[in-house]
This record gives structure tokens, sequence and C-alpha cells, in this order.
């Protein structure tokens, strides 16, 4: 490990402490003050954070040299390499001071292995390997290396070709990866298999965490590579650009904000060529200046960077924020508390009375806000559902369109086996189509769902104004001097961030999810009260792989498949006319996309997902509101409590208050280099 990673390490990880020691503390001083809607929150944030990892997966097509960049990473030949194609199942390498292989099968149960017999369970290179394989669901590989040491697992993966496992890759491992690494060649760089995997699996959430690595370079003369590269890059470009013009073409976006989306997508293109053979031989001879020209450091340290610096801040966020958020609130009740001593008891009543009345509106007001915002699904799955139909055209013309420029050779009519080894490459290619456009159609819908629900946002600010009109006015009782902290202004911020736990404006949230729907959700509180909201948008709000392509259910797998080659084939070869075959075929699709539409597969999906997106946006944003209702009545208690108390008891409370003052401001404090260094990393202000 270089200098400079463990330089990125090291930072992250005095941030890292310092954020899991502030956690603790602010816990501790909101249960004092009995804030325990906001412990419960510091809570579950704490137990996140700290089994929290960075998760890197390594894909590619077969023979790429997939295990060999792992390999080369580890500095040791630890995963079996891909000469031939091996990996079955995904392998899970992670730091541990043993060598050894948990391997997990299908039924449940598991198996320790020594590393070295690894090969035996996860790859296909022999028919016993591979009927070995099928039983097992993936395997855990533990090896003390420096690099998995930091909290990073390496991912490999089955190869993109393998169409029977990326199923599971897609649906398991997707969503759990930081960064995904894709392996290049030279010999056949980006193919389509790539470009369809990157765009309809990948891309749509954010071409940020993708990093391009053109392996095995050492064959290309020194003098062409950098030509090579740049050949490569601008292939990458063009046809990522392409896919997004068509999408954006569907989207009916004007070709401007295309152009624009387009360019900011390209702009996190990462491509760097490297030897991973003569990395991993340099690592493992202690050969340096083997190592630089194999190009492996420069790629290490884009990658600790990306780990560190720009995942690494994205995941400090979310624990950043509610740390903030509960400063913020805790500082504004002892403030709010302590002040409470000076008031007249009578007068506190009055105020108190008069609080309950208002919150009893608010607690009316609110109801009626979620249940509107929840109402709202069924016009905005009406807005959305009259795309669908020529979706279900599109999807045949596709189809069709494929059918008719497969090539089938005259003389492999003549023979059976023949056409039956073209109408199973047939099926598979109509299957990936089939699966490619039903993805992109998904995908359409979800930024559909995700800019309707912003919309529907805004309704709610208006509710959120009226609960910080409240606090304000409350806490302007309290404002004299010589409370024990920063007084009530800070209180206020709580009013103005209540929206889903204080992480941000809701403004920010709202004009980011419209501008560029997820991706602009992410760093949408650019112009508010706090940094930002990290994931929170929609893998909190609407929880992981809501709107995966995969919850369509089993029609990718069942709308082509073995009537083709049984309805076809059998009957069709014997005329052996091609076209009259190709019209079948074609005939057969347009039956079963027309079943398909009238089932209503893809209406009923979009209901599915719209209703369900609505109901648990619903029940966060009235989660979190009647948290702050219930907080501040319960705070509101206590001050009527500790006011009937006698003088000492009132003395003793006043003492503890000052404490709980001054441990939340050296956790502010201590707090606020990271809070900088995350707005200047992320070029947000705050």
């Amino acid at each position: 490990m270089s200098q400079t990673e463990k330089n990125n390490y090291a930072t992250y990880q005095s941030m890292v402490n310092t954020v899991t020691v502030g956690l603790t503390e602010a816990k501790k001083a909101c249960r004092e003050l009995q804030l325990l809607e906001r412990v419960k929150t510091l809570e579950e944030i704490e137990d996140k954070f700290k089994t929290d990892q960075f998760s890197v997966g390594i894909m590619g097509e077969f023979r790429r040299g997939k295990s060999t960049v792992i390999n080369a990473l580890l500095g040791k030949e630890i995963v079996p390499s891909d000469i031939v194609p091996t990996s079955a199942v995904p392998n899970y390498i992670r730091w541990g001071t043993k060598e050894e292989a948990l391997i997990r099968f299908k039924d449940g149960t598991t198996k320790t292995v020594p590393v070295e017999e690894l090969i035996q369970y996860v790859t296909k290179i022999t028919e016993e390997y591979e009927e070995v394989s099928a039983t097992v669901e993936d395997a855990v590989v533990s090896y003390p290396c420096q690099f998995c040491q930091n909290g990073v697992q390496i991912v490999d993966t089955p190869g993109l070709n393998d169409d029977t496992r990326m199923t599971y890759v897609s649906e398991q491992v997707l969503p759990i990866l930081d960064v995904i690494i894709i392996v290049l060649t030279p010999d056949s760089p980006f193919s389509a298999t790539e470009l369809d995997f990157l765009f309809t699996k990948v891309l749509v959430s954010s071409l940020g965490r993708i990093v391009f690595v053109l392996n095995k370079i050492d064959v290309i003369d020194e003098d062409d590579r950098e030509l090579l590269v740049e050949c490569v890059r601008e292939r990458i470009e063009k046809g990522i650009a392409d896919r997004f013009a068509e999408l954006e073409k569907k989207l009916g976006r004007e070709s401007l904000r295309a152009k624009e989306n387009s360019e900011s997508k390209l702009g996190g293109i990462r491509l760097y060529p490297i030897s991973a053979r003569n990395a991993l031989k340099a690592k493992l001879k202690g050969e340096e200046r083997r190592l630089q020209e194999s190009g492996m450091p420069a790629f290490e340290e884009a990658l600790s960077q990306i780990l560190t610096q720009e995942r690494g801040l994205l995941k400090l966020m979310t624990p950043v924020n509610q740390l903030r958020a509960a400063i913020t609130e805790a500082s504004g009740v002892v403030n709010t508390r302590y002040e409470a001593f000076r008031m007249d008891y009578e007068e506190f009543r009055r105020i108190h009375e008069e609080q309950k009345e208002e919150w009893v509106k608010r607690r009316e007001e609110k109801k009626r806000y979620v249940a509107e915002l929840k109402g709202k699904a069924s016009g905005a799955y009406q807005a959305l559902v009259v795309k669908v139909p020529g979706m279900y055209q599109d999807l045949i013309g596709k189809l069709t369109e494929l059918i008719e420029q497969y090539e089938i050779p005259v003389s492999a009519v003549k023979s059976e086996k023949e056409m039956a080894l073209i109408g199973q490459d047939m099926e598979k290619q109509l299957q990936k189509a089939l699966e490619n456009t039903l993805s992109e159609d998904v995908q359409l819908l979800s930024i559909g769902i995700q800019e309707q629900i912003g919309d529907n946002l805004l309704d709610i600010n208006q509710f959120s104004g009226k609960v910080s009109e409240s606090v304000m006015k409350f806490n302007s009782y309290f404002e004299k001097q010589g409370g024990p902290g920063t007084g009530a202004t800070i209180a206020v911020d709580i009013a103005t961030n209540i929206f889903l736990g204080g992480w941000c404006s809701i403004g920010g949230i709202i004009e980011g999810w419209k501008a560029s729907g997820l991706p602009g959700a992410l760093v949408g509180g650019a112009g508010g009260a706090a940094i930002g909201i990290g994931a929170m948008v929609l893998a909190a709000t609407l929880g992981t792989g809501v709107f995966a392509a995969w919850a369509i259910g089993g029609v990718v797998t069942t709308l082509t498949g073995k009537k083709i080659v049984a309805t076809v084939f059998k009957e069709k070869v014997a005329e052996k006319n091609i076209q009259r075959i190709k019209s079948a075929m074609k005939q057969q699709i347009e039956e079963q996309v027309t079943a398909m539409r009238a089932k209503r597969v893809l209406e009923s999906w979009l209901q599915e997902q719209t209703y369900a997106a609505y109901e648990q946006v619903s029940k966060n944003v009235d989660e979190e509101l009647e948290r702050v209702l219930t907080d501040f009545e319960q705070q509101m208690d206590l001050i009527n409590t500790q006011l009937t108390q006698g003088e000492m008891e009132q003395k003793q409370m006043k003492q503890k208050l000052e404490k709980i003052s001054a441990n939340l401001a050296e956790i502010a404090e201590d707090l606020a280099p990271v809070y900088e260094k995350l707005n200047e990393a992320l070029n947000l202000q705050g």
C-alpha cells in the first residue's frame, strides 16, 4: 500500500472515529434529556455505521482477467485464475487473521475449508466442480490483506456472459457495492454485453461509482498504449451517450436537457490501463520497478481515493447530519429548559395550555397532509400508465427486429441438430433483448414515480412551515440571556429541518429530486440548512431495489423460452424455408407480448410500485413529524415538572443542564472539521 493510500485511509479513519465518539456522547446527552425518539434514531445509525464496510465488485466478461486483478490487489493468488471461465458464484474476500473460506450453500448450511480448496466449490473448471458449485450460494474468504484491512471487501462475480448467475448478481450483489470495477481487455474493449449490463443494471443509479480497468496492457506495444486507451475511452463514452440519448428521448425531455444529463454522467468515467499479471508477479517477488510499470499503483491510489474521499464521505453524510441534528435539538432543549427556571410557573402553565391546543391542531393537520400525500398515488399512477401501451409495442418491435436480423445459414436448415443449436442461441438472444428492454422501461417508469413524488412533497413544505412557526413562537418565551448554551436560535433549525430526521431542508430535497431524479436528490440539500441527504431519499424511504427490473417477477423468464423451439423449430424446419421460420417466430413473439399485455403485467408492476412508494414516503413523513411533535410535548411536560421542584432539585438540574451543554459544545467542536471536510469534498454549502 502506497503512502498516499495510507494517508487517505488514515484521514478517513480519523473522521470515522470522531463521528463514532460523537454518536455515543450525543446519544448519552439525548437520553438524559428524555429525547427518547432521537436516541432511538441515533442507535439505529450507530449500529449501521459500526457494521458498515466498503464493497468493491469486480465485473466483466469471461477471460478478462478479473481473478488476476483481484489477486493483484491482494498480493497473493487467492481466487482461482480465469484463464478459462471459472467463477460460478460470488466470492466475498474480507480481512481476517486466518486464511480460510466459508462456503454458504443454498440449503442454508455452511462449511469452512482451507483457501486452497476454494476452487472446488466456486468454479466450473471441471464437471465435478460445476456440479458442486450449483449447490453453493456464495463464499466468504478471510485473508490478512492490507487492502481489506480498512473495512473493504472485494466481491468476485461470475462473468457477465453467465446469464444464469447474473440475475443473482443483479438482485443480491449490485445493491451492496460502493464501487464497481469493470475489467476490459485490448482485444475486445467494452462489448455490447458490458454496455447492456452497465446501462440497464448500473448507470440508472450513478456513474460515479464505476471504474474501468484496461487489463493485459502489456500485450500492446508501449508506443500504442496511449492511443488505445483514448480509443477505448471514446468507445465507452459513445456507447453510454447513445443509450442516454435514447432514454431521454423516451422521457420526452428537451435535447439540451438530454445533452446536459449525458455530459454529467460521462464526466465520471475513470479508465486505468494495467497489467494485473505483472503486478501480481512484482508484488510476490518484491520488484518495485516492475510494479510501477504495471500501472497497478496508480489504479490502487485512485481506488483508495474513491473509497475514502468519495464513497467514504457519502457514507459519513448520514451519521454526520443525524449527529448535527441531534446536537441542534438537544442544545435547543437545554437552553429552553434552563431559561424556563426564570419563568413564573403560572405564566408557563398558560403557555403550556396554549401549546397543547395548538399541537392538537397540528396533529390533525399532519394526519390530513399525510393522507393527502398517500392519496396522490392514484393520480401518479394514472399519469404514468399512459406510457405503457407504447412500451409493449416497442418490445414487439425490438424482438421482431432481432429475429429479422439474425442470420440463419441455408446449409443449417438441412440439419435438425444445427437448427436446434441455432434455436437455443436465438432464444438466449431474445431473452437478453427482452430483459434489457424491460429494464429500460422499468427505469423510465421509476423516474416518473420519483418525479411525481417530488412534486407532491411540496405540499408537506406548507405543513413544516406551520410547525416551524409553532416552535419559534414557543422558543421566543425563553430567549433571555444567561443560558448555558447556544440559545434558542439553534432550536429554530429543528423546525426548518424536520423532514426525515432534519438531514436537509425539504426544499433542497425537492429541487434536487426534480432536477435529475435520484442522483440530484443525493445532493439536493446543497442550498438547505444541512449538507445533504446521502442515500436517504430512495434507499431509506423506498427500500433497496424497489424499482429494480427484476421486480416484474417471472415475466422475463417466461415470455420467450421453449415455446419458440418447440413450436417453430420442430414444425417449420421441415419446410426448409428460413423466412417462414422467422415469420413463425415473430408471430409467436407478438402473441406472447399480446398475452402479456392482456394480463396487464407492466401496468400491475407500475401500480404496485407507485402505491408502495407513496405508502413508504407517507409513512416516513408521518413518523418523523410525529417524532417532532412528541419530543416537543415531552419537553414541555419536563419543564412543567422541574418548575414544581424544590430549590435544591432545581439547582441540581441546572448543573446537570450546564454539564450536558458543555458536552454538546465539545461534540460540536470536534465534529466541525469533519463537516467542513464533507462540504469541501462534496462541493456543497452547509
